[in-house]
């Protein structure tokens, strides 16, 4: 596969791809988890780890004063860049990594959305990740991740299904095809990993792009020894949809595992 190929170097067809419909949900139950744990106050900076192609900074700078994001893709991260720079000083993307990245600001709350945590393939991984997001993070600050369910990973194993579906912006089409081919699943290492393929139509040509995959997936007790482990941060709550009021642990079948945490406060020991 040509480097060039790959869905990460056309960040506008892969954000056609994946723009998700239900956007203004997971925008409203960020904030709305910042006023519940925080007296009700909107936050006024945020952090977006893997931003992408910059839609969710860019819908968070409406309330918030500050936004930034990085991305391990350059080119995504320059192209959010550029959407965002008619805002200024009130919003800055940089190329960054998830394990090793310094941004000389403090934010209210951080935010891991479209699974960018299961990029974190190691223990050492996940534990470097929370130390600079706590690095960067107020006194009182919030991380939200947001991750898959995990019992799908054996109920509905991701080499068991198949998964298929277009976007469409303007005369731009893209048609995805997610389970094109499923490479392996290690169970024991609880990784799944695959190749997606992308046929983008615009001008009546076709462009056959490709995104090569690897994810883990990680279970409700490891989130719990791992963010105890870190030393970081405390577990504020655990949401299984974008609501508020939906509990993971109350739900019968949760449709996501929205964790968030509250950075540790030292002074409280």
């Amino acid at each position: 596969m040509n480097h060039d190929d790959h869905i990460y170097a056309y960040p506008l067809y892969y954000e056609i791809s994946f723009c998700d419909t239900n956007l203004r949900r997971e925008i409203n139950f960020v904030l709305n988890c910042h006023r519940l744990h925080r007296n009700n106050d909107l936050p006024s900076s945020i952090l977006d780890n893997g931003c992408g192609t910059g839609l969710n900074l860019e819908k968070f700078s409406r309330s918030a004063q500050s936004v930034t994001g990085y991305d391990g893709s350059k080119q995504m991260a320059e192209y959010a860049a550029g959407r965002l720079s008619h805002l200024g000083n009130q919003a800055r993307v940089v190329h960054g990594d998830l394990r090793d990245f310094k941004i000389p600001r403090k934010f209210d709350i951080a935010i891991s959305m479209n699974a960018v945590f299961q990029y974190l393939m190691r223990c050492e991984d996940v534990a470097a990740h929370l130390r600079c997001v706590s690095d960067a993070l107020t006194a009182k600050g919030l991380y939200l991740i947001s991750l898959p369910t995990p019992q799908d990973f054996f109920v509905h194993p991701p080499d068991s299904i198949v998964s298929r579906w277009s976007g469409s912006k303007n005369d731009i089409t893209v048609a995805v095809d997610w389970t094109y081919r499923q490479k392996s699943i290690d169970r024991s290492n609880q990784t799944f990993a695959g190749l997606a393929r992308f046929i983008v139509t615009y001008a009546a040509e076709k462009h056959l792009l490709w995104m090569p995959y690897k994810y883990r997936m990680f279970f409700s007790q490891e989130i719990y020894a791992l963010i105890a482990l870190s030393g970081c941060f405390d577990i504020g709550e655990i949401y299984g949809a974008f609501d508020v009021n939906k509990h993971y642990t109350r739900m019968r079948k949760p449709k996501v595992m929205n964790v968030l945490l509250q950075k540790k406060r030292w002074d409280k020991l």
